[in-house]
């Protein structure tokens, strides 16, 4: 993936010159953007007025204007919004997203370093533009995303320096919102350590006393918490997920056939591709674990994410942020360096509109999906990869590691 040096420096000034064109088109237009934080600003106030702010009608009468998606997180996570100064929605609004940028730019700072020495251009292009555009798509509906991965991949740091302890806070404070990147406690299992039963039982016990506790404090608030997650039916381009993938071919196949997949079929498939990932997973894994200690811990990182994304009923489209390092880490390996260029080039690929009747219709599930099929296509890059390391003796696999790196090393911690 060369360029020249001036081709760089003017592909890194248009992108930064784009990026900023995205921010300020979001900061001076607060009417047309970032719905998701216009949720969790007036969940806030209701719950400080002492409403329920799971309620979209209690939400609409704070904002005296009609709030259109419900809030679907911990109580708890409201907590932060409390405590924000009492700035107007246009200010706080603002704010947001000025924090979102600022830990953006940590997050791209942390990345370089993971990824060690790699084309900046690139690199932030691939950020911007790859999962169809995942980090536009968190700026643009004001989710919370990114300070989840900021979370995340600073717990990463930690773990892969063997600091487990604050990698299990992170984890915890990452688990605020969402809930689910509770799983990747369960990289503790990966490690030596003869403290991780401690570690991973504690975080557990402290996740379960929180949550059960806000349970114990206020019923009502925890079952409209619970009720407006199960209500959660959004499936294509904006949630492409395994599940609702299934979902997606079962009602395209009634549309054609008449005949549609039965719900037992459709979940006994997908826990057999779930056995099927997290088998092939553990096979790389072992694979893995021959190779120096800092690369076999990024690489377990990694994996952790790929099964992560593939395996979650529901993965919304700018949750695919959690992949972009571990996609860009697999490009960088890709042997022989001509395939670098078209992998990028399949990460940032958009939709279009078909015009031919059922081609359409297919390829729009298709291309709904496409950050999911681009999930399993790392995935199974990762997983040949390391297998294939395996399979050779060890004066082999320096060679294959050798052949593997295209310019440079990847990135070590210490």
């Amino acid at each position: 993936m060369m360029l020249g040096k001036w081709s760089r420096r003017l592909a890194g000034v248009l992108l930064l010159a784009y990026a900023g064109f995205l921010v300020f088109g979001i900061a001076t237009d607060e009417a047309a953007f970032q719905p998701d934080f216009r949720v969790y600003y007036y969940a806030a106030r209701a719950w400080e007025e002492g409403l329920n702010p799971y309620d979209p009608d209690s939400l609409s009468r704070v904002a005296q204007s009609p709030v259109q998606h419900r809030y679907v997180y911990p109580v708890l996570a409201l907590v932060p919004f409390r405590f924000i100064p009492p700035l107007s929605y246009r200010d706080a609004y603002r704010l947001f997203l000025a924090v979102k940028c600022l830990i953006l730019v940590g997050l791209l700072c942390l990345w370089r370093k993971i990824l060690g020495p790699s084309h900046r251009a690139v690199f932030y292009a691939f950020c911007l533009l790859a999962f169809n555009g995942s980090l536009y798509l968190d700026f643009r509906s004001g989710n919370v995303s990114v300070i989840e991965q900021g979370a995340l991949w600073l717990s990463f740091l930690f773990f892969a320096r063997g600091n487990l302890f604050p990698f299990c806070l992170l984890v915890l404070l990452g688990s605020s919102f969402k809930i689910t990147p509770l799983l990747f406690l369960l990289l503790l299992w990966s490690t030596s350590d003869r403290k991780r039963h401690w570690y991973f039982f504690g975080s557990v016990a402290c996740f379960l006393v929180v949550h059960g506790a806000l349970f114990l404090i206020d019923t009502t608030l925890f079952r409209a918490f619970v009720q407006n997650v199960r209500q959660f039916d959004e499936m294509g381009i904006v949630n492409p997920s395994t599940v609702t993938f299934l979902n997606s071919l079962s009602t395209l196949i009634a549309g054609t056939t008449g005949y549609g997949v039965p719900p037992a079929v459709r979940w006994a498939l997908f826990a057999g591709i779930v056995i099927a990932i997290v088998v092939a997973s553990s096979r790389a894994y072992l694979a893995a674990r021959r190779l120096p200690h800092d690369e076999q811990v990024w690489q377990a990182v990694f994996l952790a994410c790929f099964v992560y994304a593939l395996i979650l009923p529901r993965f919304k489209d700018y949750s695919f942020i959690l992949l972009l390092v571990p996609a860009f880490s697999v490009i960088k390996r890709a042997s022989p360096a001509s395939a670098q260029i078209p992998l990028v080039v399949l990460a940032v690929l958009s939709a279009h509109y078909v015009h031919l009747p059922l081609l359409r219709d297919v390829l729009d599930v298709v291309w709904d999906y496409y950050p999911l099929a681009l999930a399993y296509l790392f995935w199974g890059m990762q997983i040949r990869e390391l297998v294939s390391r395996h399979l050779t003796t060890p004066r082999e696999a320096a060679n294959v590691e050798n052949a593997l790196r295209p310019e440079c090393e990847p990135g070590h911690l210490s």
